[in-house]
């Protein structure tokens, strides 16, 4: 069995490894979202969570090398697809930076995560 501490910093390989182009960091709310979500898909095998965080991943590598190829959600904030998962990465491009919104299920709440707008600590 792998550690705690093991799976919930495992998504952290495409910053660590340096292989996104530009640096991205998460809203506290959109990293808790990542996580639980990661552990759902744990619960059903490990294998399957893996698997959703190699997907989460080549999202985020996909939104930090090309922001401007993911769709427009709102003025500032464009959504990149997780393939084979029922999730999409909302997230702000800046200069040199990408700042994930929301790990957003895409059939639960649609709107929930605008509240998210006004500043980056904001734990909602």
């Amino acid at each position: 069995m792998r550690s705690n501490q093991c799976r919930e910093r495992r998504f952290w390989r495409a910053c660590e490894t340096g292989t996104a182009s530009v640096d991205y960091d998460f809203h506290p709310a959109a990293e808790v979202e990542y996580l639980e979500a990661a552990r759902r898909y744990d619960e059903v095998s490990l294998e399957l969570g893996d698997r959703f965080v190699v997907e989460m991943e080549s999202a985020i590598a996909r939104a930090c090398d090309n922001p401007e190829w993911c769709r427009e959600l709102r003025l500032g904030v464009r959504r990149s697809l997780v393939s084979t998962f029922p999730y999409g990465i909302l997230f702000q491009p800046t200069e040199g930076c990408i700042h994930i919104l929301a790990v957003m299920h895409l059939h639960r709440h649609p709107d929930y995560w605008e509240r998210r707008l006004g500043g980056k600590s904001n734990p909602s």
